[in-house]
């Protein structure tokens, strides 16, 4: 009774698993692999093949795939490591025209089997060598005029690179010569030259041959004239009319009174001037006709009619002095009309206590020495009562000023002066 489903038992007792009769409930699944055969994958065949793309980079061991397992020309450029294509790994057949391959696989260029149709040429360069410029020896050399100033580098040229004698006044620049750059022989006759370069004149070691002469001019000094101190003095009586320039000689240069009546031309007295045998000019008035007015608003005019060299008289036409005219602080009392200054004339807070005269305080008023009006209720006598049929008046009889009391009268407040409530 052991021998439950899927198991069978010989006469023997031997017990052994009867397949046939046993069900699976699972099955073999892969999803790199295809799974084939017994269906409940459980003591049947079963059959396993890789799936299409199953195998990668990790299913592959090192050196797996060879040759005959490449599809020929599926080796693109980026399935290729860099540098991983050595000399022997190029085939022979690649070395073509120009190109040779040694038996270690290594590619080199071959010149002579090489023609070329290209030319080295330049507009600053003269090209010789190889005419096709293929690999041959190839010379060049700068042309005449090649190299300006763009070409050279500062401070490139050198003193032996210059041709002694070419440096022309155009080829320096100005101030560019200094003391130092100037040879010591340069410094001949005449001329002193400092350690620091610099040229001077030596006038001791300079012997003259000339003189300054004058028949006009006293000289002085040097005798040779010849970088020594020479004098020079205009001779007395030496400047005449000749040496005078027109218009030269100026007031300036003639002294007071040196001109005399007599050395005025007679021509110069014109119309209105006079000149007499000693040569005195003056006015005649006589002889001049004026033809002009002495004219004003604010003027009254009189006298010499043309205005000219007679008696002018000039009066200040009435009402013609307005506040234009006149100065500040300019009208003083005197200058005032007596009773002519009206209110309007007086601007407002004009007039201050001091400006108002002592005399006008009378009876009843006071004024203080700084000219301030009060009122003196003891130098006034009153005239009149205070009187009241209701009220009881007291204190000052006249009701002047005075203190007054007053007081409701005994049986005076009746219905009608009572207020309601």
């Amino acid at each position: 009774a052991i021998a439950g489903t899927g198991l069978a038992r010989s006469a023997a007792g031997v017990l052994s698993v009867d397949g046939s009769a046993i069900t699976g409930d699972g099955d073999i699944t892969s999803s790199d692999l295809t799974v084939g055969g017994d269906a409940d994958a459980l003591l049947g065949d079963v059959t396993l093949e890789i799936a299409a793309g199953a195998v990668g980079n990790t299913e592959l061991a090192a050196n797996a795939v060879t040759s005959d397992k490449i599809t020929d020309g599926t080796i693109a450029s980026g399935d290729i490591a860099d540098d991983a294509v050595t000399p022997l790994k190029i085939d022979a057949a690649i070395a073509g025209t120009g190109l040779a391959r040694s038996a270690a696989g290594v590619l080199s260029v071959d010149g002579s089997a090489i023609t070329g149709d290209g030319d080295i040429t330049s507009s600053d360069l003269t090209v010789g060598g190889d005419a096709d410029a293929l690999l041959g020896d190839v010379t060049l050399e700068i042309a005449a005029g090649a190299v300006g100033n763009t070409e050279l580098a500062a401070n490139a040229v050198t003193s032996d690179k210059i041709t002694d004698g070419t440096i022309a006044s155009g080829d320096i620049a100005d101030d560019a010569v200094t003391p130092l750059k100037i040879d010591a022989a340069i410094a001949g006759t005449g001329l002193a030259r400092s350690a620091a370069g610099v040229l001077s004149v030596d006038g001791s070691a300079i012997t003259g041959d000339g003189d300054i002469t004058s028949s006009d001019l006293t000289v002085g000094g040097d005798a040779d004239a010849l970088l020594g101190d020479v004098t020079l003095e205009i001779a007395a009586g030496a400047v005449g009319t000749t040496e005078l320039a027109d218009d030269a000689v100026t007031s300036a240069k003639i002294a007071d009174d040196a001109v005399t009546p007599l050395k005025i031309d007679a021509a110069i007295a014109g119309t209105g001037l006079a000149r007499s045998a000693a040569g005195v000019l003056s006015v005649d008035g006589s002889a001049i006709t004026g033809d002009g007015d002495i004219t004003s608003s604010d003027l009254t005019v009189g006298g010499d009619a043309d205005a000219l060299l007679g008696d002018v008289t000039l009066e200040i036409a009435a009402g013609a002095v307005g506040n234009t005219e006149l100065a500040a602080n300019a009208v003083t009392s005197d200058k005032i009309t007596d009773g002519t200054i009206a209110s309007g004339d007086i601007a407002d807070d004009a007039v201050t206590p001091l400006k108002i005269d002592a005399s006008i305080a009378g009876t009843g008023l006071a004024r203080s020495a700084a000219g301030v009006l009060s009122v003196d209720g003891s130098a006034i006598t009153g005239d009149g009562d205070i009187t009241s049929s209701d009220l009881t008046v007291g204190g000052d009889a006249d009701a002047l000023l005075g203190d007054v009391t007053l007081e409701i009268a005994a049986g005076a407040v009746g219905t009608i002066e009572l207020a309601d409530d």
